[in-house]
Formats: C-alpha cells, sequence, structure tokens
C-alpha cells in the first residue's frame, strides 16, 4: 500500500543538508533548539500566548463558553467502565519502582497540577516537567511503554507508538535526531495509582501528545494530539508502518457519497487558507486545528450540517470516523464512550474544508457536546512543502464541556468524597475564616518533633492537648487556650500539626473543580487524621515525660478538624502509662458519627451548632444516657459551625458571648474530671 499511497511523495519535500535551518537543526540539542525557536519573534510571541492562556482557569472547551451540565456521570465503584485499571496500577507501578528517587520526584505531580494543560505538540522543548525518555534509563523507558501497552488497545498502542517511532523516522532523514527521536517526550504520572482513587499519566512530544485520566473502571484520554510527517516509514526497520490512512480514506469516502448540494451544506471554506477566514478559524501554526495545545478553554462553535440529516449510510461513516479516532480506547472503553457519543447523536455536526479529490489535502471536524475529534492535512515543517499535503496529518480528540483531563470527574469525585469524608457535615468546607488580631500569652515549644504553642503554669498538675481546625494556628485558636489555661489551671498545648501550612482560606466555598480538588488533596496529605492521630499520641507521650506530674491528668480537646482526632483519640486502645487521656471534648465537630461516640470510654463534651447533623448528634447524646457511658450534649442554637475556632468574628458581639461560654464550658467539663 506504500508504494502507490501519495504519502511516498514525501521525499521530495527533504530539504538540502547545507541550509541554516538544517545546520542549526543537526547540531543542536532540543535544549538548544529550542532556545534558537523561542528566540524567533513569531514562536516568542506564540509562547507568550500559552502563557495567557495557562492563567485561566479550567472551563473546558464549549460552543459558547458555556459549559453544559450533567454530561459526563460518574461511575458507582460496583459499575465497568472497561478501563483495565489493575494492570494499569501495577504498570505504573512498576515505573515507579524502576525509576531513581531524583526521577521520582520529577514524574510524580498531584492529581490537579497544572502540569496536565502544558502539553505541547511541536518539537520546541518549553515545558519539562516529568521524565524525558531519552534522558532515562532503558529499564524506565520500557516501563513507560508496558504503561501505554496497559492502558491502551492494541491499535491504540500501535498508533502511539507509531507517531514516536515516525518522529525518529523524521529526524533521521533531515539530520536531526538530537531534536526528532523516539524518546524525545515527557513522561508525568499525576495523583497516586490506584484501582479506586482518580490518578493519570501524561505523554507529551512532537506529534504525540496523550493525557490518561483513570478513577476506578472509568477512564477519558483526552486531549489527544497524533501528528506524522511524514505518515509513512518507508524503509528501515519499522518500514511499512502507516498511520492516520484509515481516518483519511473513510473520510474521502464519505464525502464522495454525499450529493453536490450536501457536500456545500458540509464544507464551510473552499480553501486550505485565503481571506475568507475569519481571524479565530486559522493560525499560522496550527492552521485549521482548533483543539490543540492551550486551547482548554476555547469557544468553538458547531460548523457545517447536523449528521442527522444525513442518510443512514452516511451516518455510519460518521460513526466509523469518531470510532477509527478513538480506538485508542479498550475496547469496553471506547464501547460506552460511543454509547455516550449516541446519547447526543442529534447534536452531533459534520464539517468539510477543502477540495473533495483524493491525494489532495483537507480537514474534517466531528463535533458533540461529548466529543470534538479533528483530522487536517498540513504544509510543511521540517519538510518543505509550502502547501499542505497528505502526507503531513495532524489527529486530535477533545472532549467538550469540562471533561478533559477528566476534570468533571474529578469534580464529581471529590463532592462525592467530600460528602463521605470524615468531615462530612456541609458547613466544614462552606464557611471561610475570619481574620482576627490577639498576642498569646503562652509560648513556642518542640513536642514529639512539632513546634508546639504552650501556655499555663509550669508547676500545673494538669493538661490538655487542644488540636485546632484546618486552618492551624490562629488567634481565635490561641485566645481558646489561653482561656482554658487560665479557667482550667492546666497546661494546654496547641501542637501545629500543619507546621505553619494549613488548608488556605482562598479554597473556601469549593464552588470549583479546582477548590475541590485541593481540600481533597489537602485531607488526603496534610490534613489525613490517620498520620496527625499517630502524631498526637507521640505528643501525649512526650508531654507525660517532660512534665511527669501530668502524667494521669490529661484531656483533649478538638475543634473541627481537630474534634474528629480527639475522639479517635479516647476510644480504642485509650489506656496505658503514656497513651491513657483522662477526658475529650469537642467543639463543632468534623466527621460527627455516633460509632466514634459508641467507642469512647472517657467522658466527652460535645458542644454542636446547628452546622452538624441534628441526627448525629442526638444519637450521641442517646448514647451518652447510657449507664455505662459518661457524656454531655449541647448544641449552640444561635450559633454556626466553628464559633469557637478559626470562623468565630470576635468582632460580632453574639459570636463573642457564645465563644466566651463554649471555652468556659469546656473549662468547666475538664476541671470536673481531669
Amino acid at each position: 500500500m506504500a508504494d502507490s499511497h501519495p504519502s511516498t511523495n514525501w521525499r521530495t519535500y527533504i530539504p538540502p543538508a547545507d541550509t541554516p535551518r538544517s545546520v542549526e537543526l543537526a547540531n543542536s540539542t532540543a535544549y538548544e533548539w529550542a532556545a534558537h525557536r523561542c528566540a524567533e519573534p513569531f514562536i516568542a510571541g506564540w509562547k507568550e500566548s500559552w502563557d495567557t492562556l495557562l492563567q485561566q482557569p479550567y472551563n473546558g472547551i464549549t460552543i459558547d463558553g458555556n459549559v453544559i451540565p450533567n454530561l459526563y456521570r460518574l461511575a458507582d465503584e460496583t459499575e465497568d467502565h472497561g478501563a483495565p485499571v489493575a494492570a494499569m496500577v501495577e504498570a505504573a507501578n512498576s515505573v515507579l519502582t524502576t525509576a531513581t528517587a531524583e526521577e521520582q520526584r520529577c514524574l510524580v505531580k498531584a492529581i490537579d497540577a497544572p502540569e496536565w494543560r502544558q502539553w505541547l505538540n511541536p518539537e520546541i522543548y518549553v515545558y519539562r516537567h516529568g521524565v524525558r525518555l531519552e534522558e532515562t534509563s532503558e529499564d524506565v523507558a520500557n516501563a513507560i511503554y508496558n504503561l501505554m501497552r496497559a492502558s491502551l488497545s492494541p491499535a491504540g498502542y500501535y498508533k502511539a507508538s507509531g507517531c514516536m517511532k515516525v518522529n525518529q523516522f523524521l529526524g533521521e532523514a533531515v539530520n536531526g535526531v538530537t531534536v526528532l527521536n523516539e524518546r524525545s517526550y515527557n513522561f508525568t504520572l499525576f495523583g497516586t495509582p490506584s484501582t479506586t482513587e482518580p490518578w493519570g499519566w501524561q505523554l507529551s512530544g512532537h506529534h504525540f501528545n496523550m493525557n490518561c485520566f483513570i478513577l476506578g473502571t472509568q477512564m477519558t484520554v483526552t486531549p489527544v494530539f497524533m501528528g506524522a510527517e511524514p505518515n509513512v516509514i518507508d524503509e528501515g526497520p519499522h518500514k511499512g508502518t502507516e498511520l492516520f490512512t484509515d481516518q483519511e480514506q473513510t473520510a474521502l469516502k464519505l464525502i464522495h457519497s454525499m450529493d453536490g448540494d450536501t457536500r456545500t451544506r458540509v464544507r464551510v471554506y473552499k480553501k486550505l487558507s485565503g481571506a475568507e477566514y475569519p481571524s479565530w478559524r486559522y493560525h499560522r501554526a496550527d492552521q485549521r486545528h482548533l483543539g490543540g495545545a492551550f486551547q482548554d478553554n476555547r469557544v468553538i462553535p458547531f460548523e457545517g450540517v447536523k449528521v442527522t440529516t444525513l442518510s443512514s449510510p452516511q451516518q455510519d461513516l460518521v460513526r466509523q470516523l469518531v470510532a477509527l479516532s478513538l480506538n485508542y480506547l479498550p475496547e469496553r472503553a471506547l464501547t460506552i464512550k460511543m454509547d455516550e457519543i449516541a446519547a447526543h447523536w442529534g447534536e452531533t455536526h459534520f464539517s468539510w474544508i477543502g477540495t473533495f479529490e483524493r491525494e489532495t489535502a483537507f480537514y474534517y471536524k466531528v463535533h458533540s457536546p461529548v466529543v470534538m475529534v479533528e483530522f487536517d492535512h498540513h504544509s510543511g515543517v521540517f519538510l518543505n512543502n509550502k502547501d499542505p499535503l497528505p502526507f503531513h496529518i495532524h489527529t486530535l480528540v477533545r472532549t467538550p464541556n469540562g471533561n478533559d483531563y477528566g476534570r468533571e470527574w474529578l469534580r464529581q469525585y471529590a463532592t462525592r468524597r467530600t460528602a463521605s469524608w470524615p468531615m462530612a457535615n456541609p458547613a466544614c468546607c462552606q464557611l471561610a475564616p475570619v481574620s482576627a488580631e490577639y498576642e498569646g500569652k503562652g509560648r513556642w515549644e518542640v513536642i514529639a518533633g512539632v513546634n508546639t504553642y504552650v501556655v499555663g503554669d509550669e508547676h500545673a498538675e494538669k493538661a490538655v492537648i487542644d488540636i485546632y481546625d484546618v486552618f492551624g494556628v490562629t488567634s481565635q485558636t490561641i485566645q481558646g487556650a489561653d482561656r482554658l489555661a487560665s479557667q482550667t489551671s492546666a497546661l494546654i498545648f496547641v501542637p501545629d500539626y500543619f507546621n505553619g501550612k494549613p488548608l488556605e482560606k482562598s479554597v473556601l466555598p469549593p464552588d470549583t473543580e479546582e477548590k475541590l480538588a485541593q481540600i481533597m488533596a489537602f485531607m488526603s496529605g496534610p490534613g489525613d487524621f490517620g498520620r496527625h492521630l499517630e502524631t498526637t499520641l507521640k505528643i501525649r507521650k512526650d508531654i507525660g515525660s517532660k512534665w511527669p506530674q501530668v502524667e494521669d491528668h490529661i484531656g483533649i480537646f478538638g475543634l473541627c478538624w481537630g474534634g474528629k482526632i480527639a475522639v479517635l483519640a479516647t476510644g480504642e486502645g485509650n489506656t496505658g502509662k503514656g497513651r491513657h487521656f483522662k477526658v475529650s471534648g469537642t467543639a463543632h465537630p468534623a466527621g460527627l458519627d455516633a460509632k466514634d461516640a459508641e467507642k469512647l470510654n472517657v467522658p466527652h463534651l460535645l458542644l454542636a451548632s446547628p452546622g452538624e447533623p441534628a441526627e448525629v448528634v442526638a444519637q450521641c447524646e442517646e448514647i451518652f444516657s447510657r449507664p455505662d457511658k459518661v457524656g454531655e450534649v449541647e448544641t449552640y442554637l444561635t450559633m454556626f459551625h466553628g464559633w469557637m475556632g478559626a470562623r468565630a468574628d470576635l468582632k460580632n458581639e453574639a459570636n463573642v458571648k457564645e465563644y466566651q461560654r463554649g471555652y468556659k464550658h469546656v473549662a468547666n467539663y475538664f476541671s470536673k474530671y481531669l
């Protein structure tokens, strides 16, 4: 097939080796070539536009700037959506275990990291996150290839690896293999590989960019850019490799099946460039395709005709075009995606640019609310054809309306996770902290390796660990600790678990997917309850060692986030020297759970607000009324979640009154049982 295909004409356009650009390419590393290119005025201006676009919060490709809601449903854990997640996790973990410690540091990013959007299809090596395949070991590179195999269909791996092989072939043809080769690609992992939690990977480089997001058995693999110049390998070890011909020939079959009137309606521009184009529709480098790098928020209107106006056989050919564009997906994942596309078939549009003759260049787009695929013949970049020709092809796949990079699924996951977190009461994730001024009366000491605010008489015979909320050390927390010290005659300890880096107040309320992802990342990292329960027990032990007179008289009190740790610390295992707490308490606690109340084995004070689930507060009150339990519950009916912590507005008279009453309530209760 390659011998008769017009793509074989590409050798006519290999530039002479002695042109200044050819000489510069032959003598440049990827880094030097990028520096040369970025010094050119056009590239410098283009790069400036990339940086500007990256500063915009992610919204998604839309037809009018408004995201259509409720298009992408996050599956339940029991559903099978086709991602071979177990094999993918195994392969991803192999990448990690094979990589060096320094490579691991470079290649792993947070699940919501901005690097997702920093992919680039030109060969210009600007964004350098992750690990570059040509700079890592053979073992790591092979592990990355294995992850590609585990993630993609056989056809998908052929196409993806084919883009990389063609890049090497092009480099050899134009004497530029230090810039263009099979491994001039960067690989990045996002999140932690898991069969249940969100994670993903990215490969980015010349003519091949793939973003794969996985959540359980759901996967979205977009944005995807695959291209080739030329699109056939006609000699060497990979001779016979041919890319995108099936899409090209199916498109021609479709357009040739149409009558003249239908072609007229489908074709939006007769020529591949020219004065008839509005400024938004053609770009010097991207040319006709619209969904390329940094176009994550682009407004792209429907063009051409609704596919439902085509004949049934023609509609089948459009479906084939879409399936061929998405055939990198594993079989079941592809079936589910095609079903999703079918559900919006009535809103799907097909458009064409260029002539209808074989062996000439053209562009087409299939565009619906849930998918956008583009195919574009380009002019030469490393070959010197000035006009677009069929051997230089760009293909793109996008998931419009917010689910590129799996962003919409991640948003829903964060919402679901937030609802099921131990911080489950809605107010926990809605109200932001309030700034206040106060100068503490205590001092700072390091206890069990944690910087800790300490206030009270050094010779006190009782102590309380006072745990703040997710906003860390605030003036309201410190003032509350000072009040407890004066009203209980106890030593009060406020550990800075977050080491000066609490949850940013700017993420509340979590009204964007970025904010939700930040909260999720904080709660699974710096704010992890299990991790800080262990830290608390170490602090408890160290306090007993440094102040032996308080060993048998230590309590624990927590605000919101800290309340969860307080109840966990005084449940199962709360016994023995260096470990036992004599009393515990919480104010507007996070993750209020009757199961925790069942496990408490010491007197416990629960101060609630209307922001806590009333039914759970009632369950706790019932538990504390039993003969084998000691506990007290009061709901401060005029207050709100956080009135004793960082959310306390101490310029508000009503808040001040209940803030003071709350701390007095805690002081009296703890004094009784300490």
